[in-house]
């Protein structure tokens, strides 16, 4: 029955991804795009946008940020200020990106039990994301 509301949506696309995702795609990719710059027009999805940051998320974020740091695209000369400029993202961009990285770096048992069905989302979405991403790029 969601799935049948949100396919009526004028929000979303035949592939259930929303048209704000779709205009952002469109958007960021470029053919200059840096293929270590994908992952943020990735994470950029309104989709992502909606997952909710709890004041509670700050401290197992913290530490998920130590254990996927390095790969993260921080440049290592000026590593405090690539910090101090990740964090200052928007929560969710934020949250969105450990979370993925997380997933691509097996870590993802070190996740708090809060963060496990943000992670769920995250992945459940993910295909559908990166196939609209891979159309745009054609």
């Amino acid at each position: 029955m969601a799935i049948l509301m949100v396919g009526r949506s004028s929000k979303y696309t035949g592939n259930y991804v929303m048209h704000q995702t779709l205009s952002t795609y469109y958007y960021l990719m470029k053919p200059s795009l840096a293929p270590s710059k994908v992952m943020d027009v990735f994470i950029k999805a309104a989709e992502y946008m909606e997952i909710p940051v709890r004041r509670t998320d700050d401290e197992p974020l913290q530490k998920l940020f130590m254990l996927v740091r390095s790969e993260l695209n921080l440049d290592l000369k000026n590593i405090k200020q690539e910090q101090a400029k990740f964090w200052k993202q928007h929560p969710a961009l934020v949250k969105t990106e450990l979370l993925v990285q997380a997933q691509l770096t097996r870590e993802f048992a070190a996740l708090s039990p809060s963060l496990q069905s943000d992670f769920k989302r995250i992945l459940e979405t993910a295909p559908r994301l990166l196939e609209e991403l891979m159309k745009v790029t054609d």
